[in-house]
């Protein structure tokens, strides 16, 4: 991923993009039809609700916000030139770099325990899966099929990682054992699939796929059954994340052109929106007591990091350095 870019969580190779285009106009051709035949004039459209968008908090606002905020964030920065994985404390302090082979070191996600972080490497192959404790440890790598292993996501359990890989030829989801034995493949789709977050009960997995044409959230057991989509527009809508409790979903939209996070509950309804600025506001990820939302911005020209009250308020910019992207946060 190249951090400049911001939306587009991994690359696809270029025969996929040719594939899904094809299918997407026959799914499309045959969607007018029906609705032709039906007497219907136009797709449903979902329109996202306006706000102004909440201040980013003066200096003193922001220490006193931040200072009680817990855990630590894990994310992915290019400061050095390259994408590497830091961790910093939540509030913005102690940062440093944990993995950083040169060859980017991308998409961190926690251990459940928070001892271990999993993330994307170009160090092990054709960018695989590698894991890392959380205060250094040496670098190994987790499975080893060389396809291009993408975007690890721990079970609440901490028994099972779930990720996107290129194995077959078109980007879908896997599961593996931790211990990157077991794979077993859990979408079957020419359109591509993407991981994204795991229900807080591990039972269910939320994922974005364009099989039905603009990238949609959709959500299936854990055993890849029971697809049911839960976003319905015609706008690219990514970065599902699940906040602690089950009952709300943050993501990403388009819906006016820029790039926001909004959030809905757990069937798809009921959308809010959270941020409204000049520029991208992408990848949310939820503090593990589910009161605040940390996130990566380019409203100020480079992609920073910020945290909000999950209501969209009390805005804190955690980051300078630019290039901050796709953040994790443990306890």
């Amino acid at each position: 991923m190249d951090t400049a870019q911001g939306p587009t969580r991994i690359a696809r190779p270029s025969n996929y993009v040719s594939q899904a285009h094809v299918g997407r106009f026959l799914q499309w051709a045959i969607l007018f039809v029906c609705l032709a035949a039906c007497g219907h004039a136009q797709l449903p459209r979902v329109d996202a609700p306006k706000i102004t968008a909440a201040p980013t908090l003066s200096l003193a606002d922001a220490a006193t916000t931040m200072a009680g905020l817990p855990g630590r964030i894990a994310f992915v920065s290019s400061r050095s030139g390259h994408d590497a994985v830091y961790v910093m404390n939540a509030n913005g302090s102690n940062l440093h770099v944990l993995a950083d082979s040169g060859t980017r070191d991308e998409n961190p996600a926690w251990s459940p325990d928070g001892q271990s972080l999993a993330f994307d490497s170009g160090q092990v192959g054709q960018h695989g899966i590698a894991l890392i404790g959380a205060e250094g440890t040496a670098i190994h790598r987790l499975g080893g099929n060389n396809a291009g292993d993408l975007t690890p996501r721990w079970s609440p359990d901490g028994k099972t990682i779930a990720f996107t890989s290129y194995l077959n030829g078109h980007t879908q989801v896997y599961a593996m054992d931790a211990d990157g034995t077991h794979v077993q493949r859990l979408t079957d789709n020419i359109a591509g699939n993407e991981i994204a977050a795991w229900s807080p009960d591990g039972k269910q997995i939320l994922f974005t796929s364009e099989r039905d044409g603009s990238e949609q959230i959709y959500l299936m057991e854990d055993d890849g059954s029971n697809v049911r989509r839960l976003t319905h527009n015609d706008n690219q809508n990514l970065y599902p994340a699940w906040s602690p409790d089950g009952t709300r979903i943050a993501f990403v939209a388009d819906f006016d052109g820029n790039f926001d996070i909004y959030l809905m509950d757990n069937s798809g309804n009921n959308l809010q929106r959270l941020t409204s600025t000049v520029g991208d506001n992408i990848s949310p990820a939820w503090s593990p007591d589910g009161t605040h939302i940390v996130f990566s911005s380019n409203r100020d020209a480079s992609y920073e990091l910020y945290v909000m009250k999950a209501d969209g308020t009390d805005v804190v910019k955690l980051t300078d350095g630019g290039g901050n992207v796709t953040p994790t946060w443990t306890r």
